[in-house]
C-alpha cells in the first residue's frame, strides 16, 4: 500500500469514526468535561466500544422534526441559496469548507440524512420565502430564512415578549429548537440555561423538536446529545429549571409536535417499526426522473 493509500484509509477511518456514535461520545464527553462536568451523561467505554455506545444513547421516543430543509438541484444557483450558504457556513465556517448544494444539499442526502441515518419518525419539510424563482423549493409562503435568523438571535427577545403579553406556560405559543440545539449543544451552559427559560416560559408541553437538518448532515448526534443532557441541579435549585427527566425529552422530541399536528404516536411507532424504508429509493428515483 503506498503512503497516500495508507493516508486515505486513515482519513476514511476517521470520517467514519466521527460520524459514529463512537464520536458523538468522544465530543459530547469533551465539552462536558471542558465546561465542568454535569451536563452530558455518556459511559467512557462508549468512545471505543459499538455496543457501549449505542447503549449510552438508545431510547425509545417518537422523533418528529418540524424543521427540515433541502434544496432543489436545478435551484442550486437561485439568488435565494446564497443567503442559505452563507447561513451554514457562518454557523459551521471549519465544518462546510468545499459544501456544494447542488450534491451535498439535494433530495437524495435529505433523504439519508432524515430517514436512514437518523431516528427521525416524520419530519416538517420548510423552505426560504420568495417566488419561484429564488426559493430554494416550490414553498414560497414559508418564511424560513426569519425563523433562522431569529433563534439565532437568543431566546431573552422571546421570553420578554410573552411575559409582556401576558402569556404564560400552555398558551398558544410554541418553541422550536432547530438551529439553537446545534449551535449551542457544544455550550452547554448556555444550552442549560436556554432550555431551562423556555420550559419555564412556555411549558414542557410547548417545546418542540426541530434540527434545521440538513443544513447540518444527519440528525442523529443532535438526537442522542439531547438525550444525553441534563440541567445540572446547581443551575436547577438557583433558577428554578426543571430537571429533563425522560418523560419531558419524549414530549420534546416528538409527542407535542404530534398533538400539534394530528398525528397518532402509538400509530407512527408502529409503521416506523415495520417500514423496510424501500420507498425512500423509490422516492429518490422519481425525483431522479424529473430533473
Amino acid at each position: 500500500m503506498s503512503r497516500a493509500e495508507a493516508a486515505g484509509d486513515t482519513l476514511h477511518n476517521q470520517h467514519q469514526y466521527a460520524a459514529s456514535r463512537r464520536g458523538t461520545a468522544t465530543a459530547l464527553r469533551a465539552i462536558d468535561e471542558a465546561w465542568g462536568g454535569g451536563y452530558y451523561t455518556v459511559d467512557p467505554q462508549a468512545e471505543t466500544d459499538p455496543e457501549a455506545a449505542d447503549a449510552a444513547f438508545e431510547g425509545d421516543e417518537l422523533v418528529i422534526d418540524v424543521q427540515t430543509h433541502y434544496i432543489a438541484r436545478h435551484r442550486a444557483h437561485a439568488p435565494g441559496v446564497e443567503g442559505i450558504m452563507w447561513f451554514i457556513r457562518s454557523v459551521a465556517p471549519d465544518r462546510w469548507e468545499g459544501l456544494d448544494p447542488a450534491i451535498h444539499l439535494d433530495l437524495g442526502n435529505y433523504l439519508r440524512h432524515i430517514f436512514l441515518e437518523s431516528e427521525t419518525a416524520a419530519a416538517v419539510l420548510t423552505c426560504t420565502p420568495g417566488d419561484d424563482n429564488h426559493s430554494i423549493l416550490t414553498n414560497p409562503e414559508v418564511a424560513a430564512t426569519r425563523e433562522l435568523i431569529d433563534r439565532l438571535a437568543g431566546t431573552g427577545r422571546l421570553i420578554k415578549s410573552l411575559e409582556e403579553a401576558g402569556i404564560g406556560p400552555g398558551g398558544n405559543v410554541y418553541a422550536e429548537l432547530g438551529s439553537t440545539w446545534y449551535v449551542l449543544s457544544r455550550r452547554p451552559r448556555e444550552a442549560a440555561h436556554v432550555l431551562g427559560k423556555l420550559l419555564n416560559a412556555v411549558g414542557e408541553d410547548n417545546v418542540v423538536w426541530g434540527s434545521d437538518s440538513i443544513w447540518y448532515g444527519s440528525p442523529q448526534p443532535l438526537i442522542d446529545a439531547f438525550r444525553a443532557f441534563q440541567i445540572p441541579e446547581e443551575l436547577r435549585q438557583r433558577h428554578g429549571y426543571p430537571e429533563l427527566t425522560p418523560r419531558i425529552k419524549e414530549k420534546i422530541l416528538g409527542l407535542n409536535a404530534a398533538r400539534v399536528y394530528g398525528i397518532d404516536p402509538d400509530l407512527t411507532r408502529s409503521r416506523v417499526t415495520a417500514d423496510d424504508l424501500s420507498w425512500v429509493k423509490a422516492a429518490f428515483d422519481e425525483y431522479i426522473d424529473t430533473q
